[in-house]
């Protein structure tokens, strides 16, 4: 088995003394596991807490020698050199138990925020004049949740989580405001970046305003970013979207004003030629009339 490729379980740094030599024997060979066995580094903290585990090899003492054969070269001058693939393995054996000490820290962190972050959204009320956006105001009162699993074990899914929890405020803010084309899309129109290991996170604003999360009993809250895009004197990005979907119902409003004139427009010519006809049939019927008035006349005077 190559070294590394055996699978670094999850209870690695519960694993103490035969358990864990077994372990190190599994990933990284007999030698290395006899070395830490050898000195009673008993599980993976104490490995770690250990500056050197090969220093012992250089010393000069009978009960080491037959450690010294298996892990190091005898020199002429009596001194012994500790084997270099030992000392790789070494090194690949710390990092492996650290990659996995950072990784179950974050795993318990994004569980620990999960499990109870909300978003403390906003109802917002608009106020416009003309296409121009002149106020918008915050009251933080609706807490939204996410119905998905309460444990994430991925960076990504937690973004997912807060995206979820924008999306949530956008379309409860299209339904007050009759705005039902206003989106907000991550990647394009804001970002979240999250820091599992400082246990923090922000959203940078396409406007390039970076928002801050907050946490309130652990939970993170999206109030701070709320409060950017509905301030009295709010994002340009939301401007730029709020008056964009004003215009686009404006254009909708004047083409359906010209439907209607094109429709009046046709009525009127038909009437017009209702009309212009009119004159014509009047005229036919008077000369018919005149015709037949003359025939009986001259019936008479025969």
């Amino acid at each position: 088995m190559s070294v590394g490729n055996s699978v670094v379980p999850d209870d690695v740094l519960q694993l103490e003394n035969n358990n864990f030599f077994e372990f190190v024997k599994l990933f990284a060979g007999e030698k290395l596991s006899n070395v830490i066995k050898f000195q009673d580094i008993s599980n993976a903290q104490c490995l770690l807490a250990c500056e050197d585990p090969f220093e012992i090899l250089l010393l000069d003492s009978d009960d080491l020698v037959d450690l010294q054969k298996q892990a190091c070269v005898k020199l002429k001058s009596s001194g012994f050199v500790v084997l270099p693939g030992l000392i790789c393995k070494m090194k690949i054996l710390k990092g492996a138990l650290i990659n996995k000490r950072t990784e179950l820290k974050r795993r318990r962190i994004i569980s620990d925020n999960v499990n109870r972050t909300s978003g403390t959204l906003s109802n917002s009320s608009v106020i416009n004049n003309g296409n121009n956006l002149t106020q918008l105001s915050v009251q933080e009162s609706n807490i939204y949740s996410s119905s998905t699993a309460t444990s994430y074990a991925t960076e990504d899914k937690l973004k997912q989580h807060l995206v979820n929890l924008v999306d949530d405020w956008c379309e409860k803010f299209s339904q007050n405001k009759n705005q039902l084309a206003f989106r907000l899309q991550h990647d394009l129109d804001y970002l979240i970046i999250v820091d599992l290991v400082s246990n923090k996170a922000l959203v940078k604003c396409r406007c390039g305003v970076k928002s801050m999360l907050g946490q309130k009993d652990s939970r993170y809250i999206l109030s701070n970013f709320i409060r950017h895009l509905t301030h009295k004197n709010p994002c340009v990005m939301v401007k730029e979207k709020l008056a964009s979907i004003n215009a686009n119902v404006n254009i909708n409003n004047v083409s359906d004003g010209n439907d209607t004139n094109e429709s009046v427009d046709v009525e009127s010519n038909s009437m017009s030629d209702l009309v212009s006809r009119a004159p014509s049939s009047l005229g036919k019927r008077r000369k018919d009339q005149t015709v037949n008035s003359s025939s009986s006349k001259k019936k008479r005077s025969i």
